[in-house]
């Protein structure tokens, strides 16, 4: 039986850099739900918020990256 359903949260940085020079970086989290639909994947839900962002800065740095796969085995 195929899954149907999906989950994704996560943290997310957003860079700025102003005509000036002037940098700015902001984090958020994220949240997402999706259901295969057809055979194709449709976001059903999509927020974000920027809650904690305090510590989002430092939580952003230590996650694993996403492709190192062999982070995510059992």
């Amino acid at each position: 039986m195929a899954h149907e359903v999906a989950s994704e949260r996560g943290i997310f940085q957003l860079m700025s850099t102003r005509a000036d020079g002037d940098e700015h970086t902001f984090y958020g989290r994220f949240h997402t739900c999706s259901q295969r639909t057809d055979g194709r994947w449709r976001i059903c839900v999509d927020y974000d918020t920027g809650e904690r962002s305090a510590t989002l800065d430092e939580e952003f740095h230590a996650a694993i990256d996403v492709h190192d796969v062999d982070a995510f085995k059992e």
